[in-house]
């Protein structure tokens, strides 16, 4: 071997080295940088449980009555099973025989979680392997044996053998589970139980727990005693979606009980500013009238409208900087809004096709509507519809800067004006950018009559009968403890803006019928889409050759048969009796 060759392969010997000793280094570092950082939650909460209610023994009276009713008691059960199912399916999708045993093991176990405090979260530490998660409880320490049993229990349904990895801050018990990269791990302490599942054991670190332990310890001493709290990432849940360019906020919550309602604060913080003004309201007070069940006001999102290139795929090339929403009490589809867009009329019949266009693609079902502009009127119309007539119109004088439209014609205008006490919620605050208001408990049945009438015309199942909708949000003792739902955003600086709410449960109608739609899924815990009766199947019967038949034409015209010689034969006489004359 000649000087040179022996100075390429040490060369190349070297040059190996270096390589692998950076490999090696770099996942030291990474797996380093990893243990020794915090994880960064897409979500996390903290549910309160027995502790938060017994702090607080006089207050969400309204709530606790609700709970109390047989119709909850039959929705908590019925959520319950559905999420057992759906995890059972996804523990052992090939073994349908140990479905049924870990539903029924997992049943259990989420009913015990309705009765102890417990925190949770979900995080991705990289992008490339998925999501994990984990749920840490404190239960009393007679209940700390039966989440022992639960894991065992868990393990041996799986005929799965656990695991243990030791380090100097923790200890975890994993199984694998029968797909790739699928681990479900749990640890135990002194006063805590703590279960999750992950796609790689390396994203078991004592932070985790660490973290953990300071979600269930969050505002365990605190007087109010908050039943919900948490945060969710919005950059992190939305990272495959396009960004605007004020980026995916952060938004932190807490629900807090008061002597009959429940308080909901929420608190939005955006990476960069958010370009919103705050103009004088305007409201059109000629248009709206009594008995009003709700009442939505909205301004200055003009320029977030804008800037966000929210309307640029469609013909607003102006958006609203105004928007104001109500529904009257005593019509099925009386739901008008209004908002100030400086339209002319030829805008407005130019809308047609884009409009027809915008409702076949959104709502499935309703491909046979036509959108119609009307000149004498000067207002477009959906026809076609069997239950209403939506329509958008200029607004009647003095409100011509705005356009009003509403589910079905006609727009009242004959009654009493809202009360000067609503109105002026819309004036406490100066810097309050959004505020609603409804009467719960009538707004439901409003929202659920709508939602009927198109799944009758469309062709769409109606929900099952003993579901969430049927049975409980269409129950009259339900309805009448709902009551009010008032909520507001206030904008605090720049990229921060602060929501509060007073209502029963938290949510406002719209999101109760929202939520007992997602229960009622048949994809459960997936979004169902309205579901469309299934045609009965009929076997294709398998075809037959049909039988030939065989005709023989003669090759020539048979000819006439020849005279007979026997004499012709007499008519026998009838033996019958004669029939009697009619008389």
């Amino acid at each position: 071997m000649g000087h040179m060759d022996k100075v390429n392969s040490s060369f190349t010997r070297g040059i190996r080295l270096v390589w692998w000793w950076s490999l090696g280094l770099g996942s030291i570092l990474g797996a380093a940088s990893l243990i020794g950082a915090n994880p960064s939650p897409i979500a996390a909460w903290t549910y309160g449980g027995p502790p938060a209610w017994q702090a607080t023994p006089h207050a969400g009276q309204s709530l606790r009555q609700i709970l109390a009713q047989k119709e909850t008691q039959h929705l908590l059960h019925l959520l319950i099973q559905k999420t057992a199912r759906a995890f059972a399916q996804w523990l052992a999708p090939q073994k349908t025989n140990h479905q049924a045993l870990l539903q029924n093991h997992l049943q259990s176990s989420l009913t015990a979680l309705l009765h102890t405090r417990w925190a949770g979260m979900v995080w991705q530490p990289d992008p490339k392997k998925g999501y994990s998660w984990a749920l840490i409880i404190q239960p009393s320490p007679q209940k700390l044996a039966f989440w022992t049993r639960t894991w065992n229990t868990l393990a041996q349904t799986l005929q799965l053998s656990p695991r243990t990895t030791h380090s100097q801050q923790a200890s975890f018990t994993w199984i694998q589970l029968s797909r790739p990269s699928a681990y479900l791990w749990y640890a135990q302490e002194k006063n805590s139980v703590t279960f999750g599942f992950t796609p790689a054991l390396s994203f078991l670190t004592p932070k985790v727990l660490s973290f953990l332990k300071s979600l269930l310890q969050q505002n365990q001493s605190s007087p109010q005693a908050p039943w919900l709290t948490g945060q969710i990432s919005l950059g992190q849940l939305l990272s495959s979606c396009s960004r605007p360019p004020y980026g995916w906020p952060t938004i932190t919550f807490r629900l807090i009980p008061s002597r009959q309602k429940m308080r909901l604060t929420a608190t939005i913080r955006f990476p960069k500013p958010v370009p919103w003004t705050s103009p004088a309201w305007n409201v059109p007070t000629n248009l709206i009238r009594e008995p009003l069940v709700s009442f939505t006001a909205l301004r200055g999102m003009q320029d977030f409208l804008r800037s966000g290139g929210f309307l640029s795929q469609t013909p607003f090339h102006t958006p609203p900087n105004h928007f104001y929403a109500w529904s009257v009490g005593n019509l099925p589809f009386g739901s008008y809004c209004a908002f100030d867009a400086p339209w002319s009329t030829n805008q407005l019949a130019s809308l047609a096709p884009w409009a027809e266009k915008q409702i076949k693609q959104t709502l499935p079902g309703l491909e046979r509507i036509r959108a119609v502009y009307q000149p004498r009127f000067q207002r477009l119309i959906i026809s076609n519809l069997l239950f209403a007539i939506p329509f958008l119109a200029p607004a009647p004088k003095p409100h011509t800067n705005f356009y009003v439209a509403g589910l079905s014609l006609p727009l009242v205008v004959k009654g009493d004006p809202p009360p000067p006490g609503l109105l002026a919620q819309l004036n406490q605050d100066s810097n309050l950018i959004y505020y609603h208001w409804e009467l719960t408990s009538r707004r439901l049945p409003h929202l659920f009559l709508a939602q009927m009438f198109y799944y009758m015309y469309s062709g769409f199942l109606a929900p099952p009968p003993q579901g969430a909708i049927n049975g409980w949000i269409t129950r009259t003792n339900i309805q009448a403890l709902l009551g009010n739902t008032a909520t507001k955003i206030l904008r605090v600086d720049s990229q921060t803006f602060q929501l509060i709410r007073s209502s029963t449960t938290g949510l406002s109608a719209w999101e109760l019928l929202l939520l007992c739609n997602w229960i009622d899924g048949k994809q459960f815990p997936r979004w169902t889409p309205p579901q469309r009766p299934a045609l009965p199947h009929k076997p294709p019967s398998t075809p037959t050759e049909p039988q030939r038949i065989q005709i023989i034409l003669p090759s020539s015209p048979p000819s006439s048969p020849p005279p007979s010689s026997k004499p012709p034969t007499k008519k026998q006489p009838s033996r019958l009796p004669p029939s009697k004359p009619k008389q």
